[in-house]
């Protein structure tokens, strides 16, 4: 289409990406789900575990950390 100075293409070229995937930290070792970086977790006995896995009552809640896996 002229006229557009190309926004049309551009608009259709940023439409197809694809949103970036977030980086895998952990693995929950009772599920063995991926846990992502600054995803909620739990630490017990010194293992991470998924919010799918653990009831919050008994567990400390705590921010995994990129640099202790």
């Amino acid at each position: 289409m002229y006229g557009d100075y190309g926004l049309d293409l551009a608009q259709s070229k940023y439409d197809r990406q694809e949103p970036p995937e977030a980086k895998v930290v952990g693995t929950c070792a009772y599920c063995g789900r991926d846990i992502y970086a600054g995803e909620k977790t739990y630490r017990i006995d010194g293992d991470i575990y998924c919010t799918d896995c653990v009831i919050e009552e008994d567990a400390e809640e705590s921010e995994y950390q990129n640099d202790e896996y």
